[in-house]
């Protein structure tokens, strides 16, 4: 399983063709048991969350998709780190300020973007379709990669066997791959375990789980 970590979204722009435009899945409100008696110490104070409705992207935002921001709005410092680590990433910036995506690397996941990375894009995107699109909670994280209301209680997002939805150090070559290649979970959602991480909203508090309210939790 992996760390909750990249952008999960909502919709339209004159300036985004269609294709380029995060497919979002609508996740029930519910409760569940939030975190894991098997888990590290700061997610052993397993205790039940209820949360409202909410929409979650479908896949993992493609650096297609962010090379699109970066083209409207630049690579900004913010916190003491730029939006995205360029030196690392599947992004280059060419002559002129234009940023381009590295060939066969435009559907696989952006990576080496910083939480505050993450958030300006989640605000261009809000701008755009006039509509509030921002990061999970780490409970609507987690509450989505267990498949919601569908949940089947599986070990993994979607299955019990990790190959058949993950991208994981045995299979992977140690590389990211495109977003969509394996199985989904009971939502449809892809990628929930394996591949990259993926950014939440809240900020990380070691025995957060121990005091954390019940209902919509924002940590």
């Amino acid at each position: 399983m992996k760390i909750r970590s990249t952008l999960l979204l909502v919709l339209l722009s004159l300036y985004i063709y269609a294709q380029d435009i995060p497919e979002f899945v609508k996740v029930e409100g519910g409760s569940f048991e939030m975190g894991s008696s098997s888990g590290e110490c700061d997610e052993s104070a397993v205790y039940q969350v209820t949360l409202d409705g909410f929409s979650m992207s479908k896949y993992e935002i493609t650096n297609k998709q962010y090379c699109i921001f970066l083209n409207e709005e630049g690579n900004l410092s913010e916190g003491g780190v730029e939006w995205i680590d360029l030196k690392n990433s599947y992004i280059n910036k060419k002559r002129l300020g234009r940023y381009t995506v590295k060939p066969r690397y435009e559907d696989h996941p952006v990576v080496f973007v910083s939480w505050y990375g993450a958030r300006a894009y989640c605000t261009w995107l809000s701008s755009k379709i006039r509509k509030e699109v921002r990061l999970p909670t780490e409970a609507e994280w987690e509450y989505a990669a267990r498949g919601g209301k569908k949940s089947k209680g599986y070990t993994y997002s979607g299955s019990n066997t990790i190959g058949e939805v993950a991208w994981y150090h045995d299979n992977s070559s140690k590389k990211v791959h495109k977003v969509g290649g394996k199985s989904p979970n009971e939502l449809g959602l892809y990628d929930m375990s394996g591949n990259v991480w993926e950014w939440c909203s809240d900020w990380y508090v070691e025995y957060y789980y121990s005091s954390s309210p019940s209902r919509n939790s924002k940590g």
